[in-house]
């Protein structure tokens, strides 16, 4: 009889939800970047004896509200030297190292 009457409460209880509303997905925003975020920041480099890189920032500016300026984009000092280019990654296939003991492997190595 007890078990009855929780089965009757817990349909009761079921019954009562509303059905799920049909919802489009959330489609997240596309990521768009403003082209001019490094643009002029107020930081000044310059190149002192012995090839040092002396880098002079304002003093009154925070870097959390710089962070903010720039929508969370960090951008490096121009002045620095404007010829230097990161070089672009290798092509080809990725190295596969084969694990110790498998054919190609290193026979001598023992696994823990």
């Amino acid at each position: 009889m007890m078990l009855a009457s929780v089965a009757m409460l817990t349909a009761g209880s079921a019954a009562a939800q509303s059905p799920p509303a049909d919802k489009a997905p959330a489609t997240p925003k596309a990521e768009t970047r403003d082209a001019t975020a490094c643009g002029p920041n107020g930081t000044h480099a310059t190149v002192g004896q012995g090839n040092d890189v002396v880098v002079q920032k304002p003093k009154d500016e925070n870097l959390s509200s710089k962070l903010a300026q720039s929508d969370g984009i960090i951008c490096p000092p121009t002045q620095v030297d404007p010829e230097i280019h990161a070089p672009a990654p290798e092509g080809g296939r990725m190295p596969v190292i084969p694990p110790p003991g498998s054919p190609g492997g290193d026979p001598n190595v023992q696994p823990k």
